[in-house]
């Protein structure tokens, strides 16, 4: 019962939006307001790779709706202008599409 009461962060939520999940955008997107709006410090909140939310979400684009990057990015601007451990931005994770944040990026053949 006490884990039922912990805060969601949104880096968490990297289990519930897995690359290939059946949900759809507007559910998706349903979720991170809940769970902004029972926490909203965990938008600032980084996992392991001190990737933020932003940082995954961008790394998910395929799989992630514009408007979840979007409401990410409007609570919380100072988000693009921060590098995870690898010295990567948001940014870096949304131009290529098949990275996976903590994965180092694929090299072409």
């Amino acid at each position: 019962l006490q884990s039922m009461r912990a805060k969601p962060t949104l880096a968490s939520a990297r289990n519930t939006l897995k690359f290939g999940n059946e949900r759809t955008p507007l559910q998706e997107l349903l979720f991170i307001e809940a769970a902004y709006e029972v926490n909203p410090q965990a938008i600032r909140v980084t996992d392991y790779d001190t990737n933020l939310p932003l940082h995954i979400a961008c790394a998910s684009n395929f799989y992630t709706s514009d408007e979840v990057v979007r409401f990410l990015y409007e609570r919380y601007p100072q988000a693009v202008r921060e590098k995870n451990k690898r010295d990567f931005y948001s940014l870096h994770f949304a131009c290529f599409p098949y990275h996976k944040p903590g994965r180092g990026f694929r090299q072409s053949r």
